[in-house]
């Protein structure tokens, strides 16, 4: 259940939204991200080096699979390539085995036109292979067609091994096209019957081409082989750059990391600890001590409801400190006597309670004294009450000037006073008012009225009666009613003396005296 009754929470509520309205005039330009919600702020810190870091793994991811997939195609490719070389070149050293036997057979032998014809047919077939495999070759160019593949070759700055390739394929080629026109021109002799001009041109013609054909592919077939260590190379580097990418990666996502722990530092941590420093002020006295207001989130609002809620705590601790002193100096003048200053007949009672209370806690002692001023109504009918007022103020000034400064004097009603000695000894009350009572009586006080040309001479004398704790009594009730008795005891037996509880008649006052000692 709310402290507060229910208007009262109604105003509390108003007043703390005005004042959190007064805040948000007041507020500083700040961070653009204090005005999202905590909630939505936080999700957009943790989302973004999420997000960083799939993008990042995404790309690599996508690069090595393009990566491993290019290198598989090119090494597909290149061993496809690598095996037609391969028979290309075992073809063209057949052709060229064959066609010295079939010169040597046709001169040696004078093999039959069938024969020979049939030499001739294997040959061309096998030319016809040869030509197949460097034709395919030069047509389906294992880089200039596979952009893919050449790719990874400018990535690795081997930009001219496309260039190397196409002259060496482009050189075989053409060696081939001479052995095979230099072939041709040997076989048509061999068939004409010319094989002296068939030896002649195999000679000059045909081993020269043949060579130049064996060496061109050679070169092309050691070219394809230098592939491998070139791939392997531009791999090492894309897998070089996929680990940068991946470190770059990394970094970006401790970086959004730190974003994450600066924004929640900057944006919440520092705010709370503010806010636990105001506390901490507030609870060691400072209560002026207030919340920074920045943003519109949610601590912002609740910084300007805590703020008004300290404003209206303030409030009313003004107003209760101000009830506070208002009832302390209602219960003052409560207690006090507004003619003498002296403390009145309650604040009598409160000295005496708490004199014996002490003295029953301690072990100590105490007196109350009872002073009456004597015809006092005389003067009063005499001088009238003005002179009767001075009078009282003149005696009250006197008596508290005589005692000590813990002791109490006050008026206990009209003109009779009470006097609580504190910490005395029993033999020493007598003496002390014995003192009061000559410093009433030997000299008169003086009263001026206003238009009186000088001042009257008041004679004052005054009957006192004393009590003393444990001697007669433990008990408020009982030390009054005895310090009572024996002044009105000196009242009636002659005024202006004093007389110690018990004491029956001026005569045993020295003996009543010695029995309290």
């Amino acid at each position: 259940m709310s402290i507060f009754h229910r208007p009262a929470a109604r105003i509390l509520s108003r007043r703390m939204n005005a004042g959190y309205r007064a805040f948000t005039l007041l507020r500083p330009k700040t961070n653009p991200l204090l005005n999202i919600p905590i909630a939505r702020r936080l999700a957009i810190g943790f989302l973004l080096p999420a997000l960083i870091a799939a993008i990042a793994l995404g790309s690599i991811s996508v690069q090595s699979i393009q990566l491993l997939s290019k290198e598989a195609t090119f090494y597909n490719n290149l061993v496809q390539t690598y095996t037609s070389l391969t028979t290309a070149s075992s073809d063209l050293q057949t052709m060229d085995t064959r066609l010295h036997d079939t010169l040597t057979q046709a001169v040696q032998l004078h093999l039959p036109h069938t024969a020979l014809q049939e030499y001739q047919d294997n040959i061309q077939y096998i030319a016809g292979n040869y030509n197949t495999i460097i034709r395919h070759y030069r047509h389906y160019d294992l880089l200039e067609n596979h952009p893919d593949l050449a790719a990874l070759f400018s990535g690795a700055d081997d930009d001219t091994l496309l260039v190397q390739q196409q002259n060496l394929a482009q050189s075989a080629l053409e060696a081939w096209q001479d052995y095979f026109g230099a072939q041709t021109l040997v076989l048509h002799a061999i068939t004409t019957g010319d094989l002296s001009g068939a030896q002649a041109k195999e000679y000059s013609l045909g081993e020269p081409y043949h060579t130049t054909a064996v060496s061109t592919l050679g070169s092309l077939i050691q070219f394809n082989a230098g592939l491998v260590n070139t791939i392997h190379n531009v791999t090492q580097t894309q897998e070089n750059y996929l680990l940068l990418t991946m470190a770059l990666a990394i970094l970006a996502v401790i970086l959004g990391i730190a974003f994450v722990g600066w924004l929640v530092s900057s944006t919440l941590v520092h705010r709370l600890r503010q806010l636990g420093q105001v506390v901490q002020s507030i609870e060691e006295g400072q209560m002026d001590a207030r919340l920074v207001i920045v943003g519109r989130d949610e601590i912002a609002t609740t910084s300007g409801y805590v703020n008004t809620m300290l404003d209206t705590i303030v409030g009313l601790l003004e107003k209760t400190r101000e009830q506070r002193d208002a009832l302390m100096k209602a219960e003052a003048l409560a207690i006090v006597d507004p003619l003498t200053g002296l403390v009145n007949h309650r604040g009598v009672m409160k000295h005496i309670d708490e004199e014996l209370a002490r003295c029953q806690q301690t072990q100590g002692s105490c007196a109350i004294l009872f002073i009456d001023i004597d015809h006092f109504k005389y003067i009063n009918d005499t001088w009238g009450h003005q002179a009767g007022d001075a009078v009282l103020q003149e005696i009250s000034q006197r008596l508290t000037l005589c005692l000590h400064q813990e002791d109490c004097v006050g008026r206990y009603g009209g003109e009779e006073f009470a006097v609580v000695l504190k910490n005395i000894a029993g033999h020493q009350v007598y003496d002390i008012a014995e003192r009061l009572r000559v410093t009433l009586a030997e000299r008169p006080c003086l009263w001026q009225a206003e238009d009186a040309p000088f001042a009257t001479p008041i004679v004052v004398t005054a009957s006192i009666g004393a009590s003393i704790y444990q001697l007669h009594g433990v008990t408020r009730v009982a030390l009054i009613e005895a310090a009572d008795n024996a002044m009105y005891h000196v009242k009636h037996t002659g005024r202006n003396r004093v007389c110690i509880a018990g004491e029956e008649h001026p005569s045993t006052q020295n003996m009543s005296t010695a029995a309290i000692v």
